[in-house]
């Protein structure tokens, strides 16, 4: 018996050992393991999926995934020529084109190199060859029913729309979106995005984007080249100060705070030199009325600052045409 207690109490030292070492493991490495078997039992985790052609989609993972084509199905009827494992990633090859803006559905399975399985099902874009350069050139948000919020983007090299999403707020926290189904721009169009209302009859290049209009006084704007990726262009507004408050740094809401976090995060605004944003380096909403726009300088500028903008003269909202050079003075 007591040869049979000391075998049991060594043993269960030794576990507790082992237990002991796991602990301190480093907690950003540390793995989830079966301590019997030392065998990994973490599936792989999903990153995301993106069109790198017209006929190839990259999934993305954390760690090298093999799959295969019984386990893989892609939306808008189209069929898989080819399945590929590449380190992190799979590659997939359609037999046809997954045209540019047009979303598409993918299911699949993987495994990871120790066995352990993740299906997911995921929305992936088509990729857009053509992309122009567009920026947000001018815009209201303190709309009446003559004039509603609106936001005019400007072309300025020539390509096809097909995908292109605008976001008030960020993709990952937006109130309202917008996405341009394929039309053909030219260098000097103008396009002009509705909000709260319709836009009149028979007016060319004007979109309905939202039934919701645009936050008055303070908010984020934001142009991708796709939904959620690839930034083309934003515009912070506000009419506080660092000090209108202190929990959320001045800009008086979590959520317009959690916006300018996330601009800040993808470099959209400012000086590119790591400053925290502040409510003093948006564009001044103070002044800005349902006729009175907030408009990029006629000179085109583009410095991602509020250096760029300033605020039309009353009666001065250009929307179509070149912004005016008639400034509000307070």
């Amino acid at each position: 018996m007591d040869r049979i207690m000391k075998t049991f109490q060594t043993t269960g030292l030794v576990c507790l050992l082992m237990l002991a070492l796991a602990c301190q493991a480093d907690p950003q490495q540390q793995q989830l393991f079966n301590v019997l078997s030392g065998k990994d039992r973490i599936p792989p985790v999903f990153l995301g999926a993106k069109a790198v052609a017209s006929d190839t989609i990259i999934c993305y993972f954390n760690e090298p995934v093999s799959c295969d084509l019984t386990n893989t199905v892609i939306g808008q009827g189209l069929g898989l020529v080819e399945v590929r494992s590449q380190a992190q990633e799979i590659k997939l090859v359609v037999d046809g084109t997954v045209a540019p803006g047009v979303s598409v559905v993918i299911s699949a399975r993987v495994r990871d190199l120790m066995g352990n399985s993740l299906g997911f099902s995921t929305t992936c874009w088509g990729k857009n060859e053509r992309i122009p350069q567009v920026l947000i050139n001018e815009f209201t948000t303190k709309g009446s029913g003559n004039n509603p919020d609106r936001v005019e983007l400007w072309v300025a090299t020539a390509g096809n729309l097909a995908g292109v999403t605008f976001y008030d707020g960020m993709p990952d926290s937006y109130e309202s979106t917008f996405t341009f189904t394929a039309l053909e721009v030219l260098p000097g169009d103008s396009l002009v995005l509705y909000f709260g209302q319709s836009p009149p009859e028979g007016k060319p290049n004007s979109f309905e984007a939202s039934e919701v209009g645009l936050g008055s006084n303070n908010g984020v704007l934001s142009l991708y080249a796709t939904p959620g990726s690839d930034c083309l262009d934003a515009a912070l507004y506000s009419n506080r100060t660092s000090t209108s408050d202190s929990t959320f740094h001045g800009f008086g809401t979590q959520k317009v705070l959690d916006r300018v976090l996330l601009l800040q995060k993808h470099g959209g605004w400012g000086d590119g030199i790591g400053i925290d944003l502040t409510p003093e380096m948006a564009i001044d909403s103070t002044y800005s009325t349902a006729t009175r726009s907030m408009g990029r300088q006629p000179n085109g500028a583009d410095t991602d600052t509020n250096l760029d903008w300033r605020v039309a003269a009353t009666g001065k909202a250009s929307f179509g045409a070149r912004n005016s050079t008639e400034v509000h003075v307070p």
